[in-house]
């Protein structure tokens, strides 16, 4: 087998090279995270995994609808969870939020980079 690499091919092991040549390298920064990350929760522990990955899921499906990830995830909250009171569900990009609630009723997740879900339950 030839050793040539011309075509692009990796040199170490099948790991390929981050940037071209006369491209810039990706920068730590610059990266958006996939994954979603708590910011806030005062919920049970045993929910909060399930509310983490069912919130990913629904953004993988309605990234771009906030109004139908939100009210997703509000019935999927008061069908699951709602013991004592409704589940209020806020989703988007640039807001502020400083609020009262019931203990372990409030949960705050970053989805795909800056989307914030913010979920809190009233009694």
């Amino acid at each position: 087998m030839a050793d040539n690499q011309e075509d692009g091919g990796a040199k170490d092991g099948g790991v390929a090279p981050l940037a071209d040549e006369g491209q810039e390298e990706v920068k730590e920064e610059d990266l958006v995270p996939i994954y979603p990350l708590v910011v806030q929760c005062d919920i049970n522990p045993e929910w909060s995994e399930d509310v983490v990955d069912k919130v990913n899921n629904y953004f993988e499906k309605h990234a771009t609808n906030y109004e139908v990830f939100a009210k997703t995830i509000k019935l999927y909250m008061d069908d699951k969870y709602a013991v004592e009171g409704k589940w209020n569900v806020i989703v988007g990009d640039s807001f502020s939020l400083d609020m009262f609630c019931n203990k372990n009723s409030l949960m705050y997740i970053l989805v795909g980079g800056t989307t914030a879900v913010i979920m809190w339950k009233c009694p």
